[in-house]
């Protein structure tokens, strides 16, 4: 089994899972602020 179908069988929600969260934080500023997991790599400023 793929580990796609897992997740779609176990009904896993990352954006519910407080524990182990897909969301990253970042910086600006000295600022601390959150970002989705899907939209990070457009704020990691080392990949450019």
């Amino acid at each position: 089994m793929y580990e796609e179908e897992v997740i779609e069988k176990m009904g896993y929600d990352k954006n519910a899972d407080i524990e182990y969260t897909s969301t990253s934080v970042f910086c600006s500023k000295g600022q601390p602020f959150l970002v989705k997991g899907d939209r990070a790599r457009e704020y990691m400023h080392c990949l450019k």
